[in-house]
């Protein structure tokens, strides 16, 4: 895998999963993905291309489950606490 794209997927990560960053994520995000498009455009290898892509989309697939489970949190934030309640009461 490109190394400098490597190197800004690692920098994604880190943005992740927090409320206080997620703005600059969704913006990297769409960094990656343009610069994904002009790889394409300029005949990247395509084992490499595959690799970025993949790596991208396992950001994003981490992103978007922390987001639903943070949703889940503020929709029902008991649900968390009765499965713990019931697991001690077993």
């Amino acid at each position: 895998m490109n190394t400098e794209f490597e190197k800004r997927l690692n920098d994604l990560r880190l943005l992740g999963r927090d409320w206080r960053t997620n703005i600059i994520f969704t913006s990297e995000t769409q960094k990656l993905i343009d610069e994904l498009s002009n790889m394409t455009f300029m005949n990247a290898d395509e084992n490499e291309l595959m690799e970025c892509v993949a790596g991208l989309k396992r950001i994003i697939t981490a992103q978007e489950k922390w987001l639903q489970d943070q949703l889940s949190a503020v929709l029902d934030p008991m649900a968390g606490h009765i499965t713990a309640v019931r697991w001690v009461l077993h």
